[in-house]
């Protein structure tokens, strides 16, 4: 699917939420179209996107591996197969040491 074709189907995708007319598959289909998906608040809840967007994930990532906290091709696998809630936790428990060490 070309990038056109996918920025014309998550409007499609949009106003069938919008016109409260989505079908399951479609919503799939917007789940497997997730990564295409910018600066759409609906669009990003629909699919499950977790509230802090993509690029701080990457970003904390990129500094957790310059850190010495993660090993890079760890990194990269998060980023390819999408699993931002690992990076979600990471960060929970980096903020729950941080409050540790401060009390």
């Amino acid at each position: 699917m070309t990038n056109r074709r996918i920025e014309k189907r998550l409007k499609e995708l949009k106003k069938a939420i919008e016109d409260e007319n989505i079908s399951y598959g479609e919503f799939a289909e917007l789940q497997s179209l997730r990564k295409y998906i910018k600066d759409d608040e609906v669009l990003e809840e629909w699919a499950g996107i977790p509230e802090k967007t993509i690029k701080e994930y990457i970003d904390y990532l990129g500094y957790a591996v310059e850190e010495g906290y993660v090993d890079e091709d760890v990194a990269k696998e998060i980023i390819d197969n999408e699993e931002w809630e690992k990076v979600e936790e990471m960060m929970f428990k980096a903020d729950e040491l941080a409050n540790e060490k401060g009390d």
